[in-house]
């Protein structure tokens, strides 16, 4: 099974919206947990990142639908 990590990075990072946005910024966080998460803890990690609110809505967003392509 695909990592929440891995799938938003391959599948999403060109996406013209907030989740491709998202993407790319997982892409240059080093600390982006890499093992499987739930929302509540990447969500906790983009807070303590200090993320804008368009982040966590995307992050909620991103989340939704990769639960429903898995």
């Amino acid at each position: 099974m695909q990592t929440f990590k891995y799938w938003l990075i391959t599948t999403q990072r060109d996406r013209d919206d907030w989740i491709g946005d998202l993407a790319r910024d997982v892409v240059n966080d080093l600390h982006f947990p890499d093992r499987p998460i739930t929302y509540q803890a990447a969500a906790a990690h983009l807070r303590d990142r200090g993320a804008c609110r368009e982040a966590t809505i995307a992050l909620a967003h991103a989340f939704r639908l990769y639960r429903t392509t898995r």
